[in-house]
């Protein structure tokens, strides 16, 4: 029920309902502080390792820090954490897209993408690790992911390009090609974007996804 609210909302009733929430689990998190429960670095590196992720690995890392507890250091805490259990040899994905709604409703709205300064919508871990020196934007204007690490050349080569944002030339396609594991933390499957490369890939794909309307980005 919420992915469906999520797609049919307009974008200013979804950016409020994101700041009710922000809100409430602030609260929620300061009540956990008060009581001694606090996530630390190493809890998360640890769990982790438990659960499957290790060096080397190429991860697409979904995720809600609102949703994950009390960290300790918050947003980059996480990412640190990623960074450690992927080591040099590892590469750290994560999803950076501009808007939450309706893509053609943003589109129609924002006719330039500034890859460098245009904020990423999908939680504040992303935004966090699209800020840090050396990660890499795939130019893509509705959604770009952000890369650091080994793959990420490869990753992100010709995103930019394509005139759908999940056939095989797209990040999310690659990821499988290199057997790269998805990480959800505080989220569910509804965010995994992966599953939309079924749409792209599978010729005369049975269900309409796209618009009939071309969108040519100014930048």
């Amino acid at each position: 029920m919420r992915a469906f609210f999520r797609s049919i909302a307009p974008e200013f009733v979804l950016h409020l309902y994101k700041k009710q929430k922000k809100k409430r689990r602030a609260q929620e998190r300061q009540k956990l502080a008060l009581q001694g429960k606090v996530i630390t670095e190493n809890d998360i590196i640890e769990a982790l390792r438990q659960n499957g992720l290790n060096s080397g690995d190429v991860a697409m890392v979904h995720s809600s820090l609102s949703k994950l507890g009390n960290v300790q250091g918050g947003a980059g805490t996480v990412i640190r954490a990623l960074i450690e259990v992927l080591g040099d040899e590892g590469t750290l994905v994560m999803p950076s897209f501009p808007s939450l709604g309706f893509t053609f409703d943003y589109l129609s709205k924002n006719p330039a993408f500034d890859v460098r300064h245009t904020k990423s919508q999908m939680g504040a871990i992303t935004e966090a690790f699209r800020k840090i020196k050396g990660v890499k934007r795939s130019m893509h204007p509705t959604d770009p992911v952000c890369a650091l690490g080994k793959e990420t050349k490869f990753l992100l080569k010709d995103h930019y390009s394509q005139l759908t944002p999940y056939n095989q030339n797209s990040p999310f396609y690659k990821l499988i090609t290199l057997k790269g594991k998805i990480v959800l933390l505080g989220t569910k499957l509804d965010t995994v974007t992966n599953f939309h490369v079924i749409e792209d890939v599978i010729e005369n794909f049975k269900y309409p996804v796209y618009h009939k309307k071309q969108f040519f980005s100014e930048g």
